[in-house]
């Protein structure tokens, strides 16, 4: 599919207006595109400029590999063994059919053992890499509150409780 039609179909697609897109910096590389099977004619714009043209306006993800990918392997640690209360962060639906088709496929690289292989189908990988450096703080997994915590907090937070509080 051509920028064009790519951008056209994600916004025609998208029921909500779409505030932000992360796509990668070479977004902005200025190319030949050729013609498609629209006939679209050839153009020296980026595909960055083509995007925005179209409704579709991105944000550069930060490509910092080795840290996108160790973010990545923050976001699905899980170890039963060390605390059962403990769940990943990025969980995948049943119904992502391409995520769990990609992910168990990648491969490190063999130069750099931190890095992923570039030899390989990576694009839905590259898209998550690109949210968590973005989006989420590099931490340990939540741990799962039991029902007496959350009862407590919910107690606690309590307009009654804050006004009792202020005439003590």
């Amino acid at each position: 599919m051509t920028p064009t039609n790519f951008a056209k179909r994600v916004v025609e697609l998208t029921n909500e207006k779409i505030v932000q897109t992360l796509a990668d910096p070479q977004i902005r590389a200025q190319t030949q595109f050729g013609r498609g099977k629209d006939n679209e004619q050839e153009t020296r714009e980026s595909i960055e400029e083509i995007f925005t043209r179209n409704g579709l306006f991105c944000t550069l993800a930060n490509n910092d590999r080795i840290n996108g990918w160790n973010k990545v392997r923050d976001m699905m640690y899980f170890d039963i063994n060390q605390d059962p209360k403990l769940f990943p962060k990025f969980k995948i639906f049943a119904s992502c059919k391409e995520t769990i088709r990609v992910y168990p496929d990648m491969v490190r690289d063999n130069k750099n053992l931190e890095d992923m292989s570039k030899e390989q189908e990576d694009h839905i990988c590259d898209g998550d890499r690109y949210l968590f450096m973005h989006t989420v703080k590099s931490s340990e997994p939540e741990m799962q509150k039991d029902w007496h915590t959350k009862f407590e907090e919910e107690i606690t937070d309590s307009q009654d409780v804050r006004d009792w509080e202020k005439d003590t």
